[in-house]
């Protein structure tokens, strides 16, 4: 094989790789995106919940204010929206820590694909008489 030919193959296994790899970054981009625009919804959803509460309290600061509720009705029923607030927001707090794990986990393995993807071409690189038998053997079997 020309030293010519194999160099054009050569280059043709790079860029292949390189479009492999920018394939599987892209998808774990859109990936991490996709978690992301989850994460601005959930904020979201807690800011939208959270005035809700505010108008809800201020509702009700208008009804102590207006009518004569017993003291301690009062302070029940805040207690009881005091715990609710707290429940909504564990639960939007772990959802949040699952996604971030999720994140997390995505990041973690588009760095071992892309660790794994450089480790294979600098050994191709440095190895380029490897590529050169593997490509001999392809020879011998075709014309046997």
């Amino acid at each position: 094989m020309r030293p010519l030919q194999r160099e054009r193959e050569r280059t043709q296994l790079a860029r292949v790789a390189a479009q492999t790899r920018e394939s599987e970054l892209t998808q774990q981009h859109a990936a991490s995106q996709t978690i992301h625009q989850q994460q601005q919804q959930l904020l979201l959803q807690a800011q939208q919940a959270q005035q809700q509460q505010n108008a809800a309290r201020q509702q009700e600061e208008t009804l102590i204010e207006q009518q004569v509720i017993p003291l301690d009705q009062h302070i029940a029923s805040q207690r009881e929206r005091c715990a609710q607030h707290r429940l909504a927001l564990s639960q939007i707090q772990t959802q949040r820590d699952n996604e971030q794990q999720q994140l997390a986990d995505l990041l973690r393995q588009r760095d071992t694909l892309q660790t794994q993807s450089e480790t294979r071409l600098n050994y191709q690189q440095q190895h380029p008489h490897h590529s050169h038998w593997g490509e001999q053997l392809g020879a011998w079997r075709a014309a046997f």
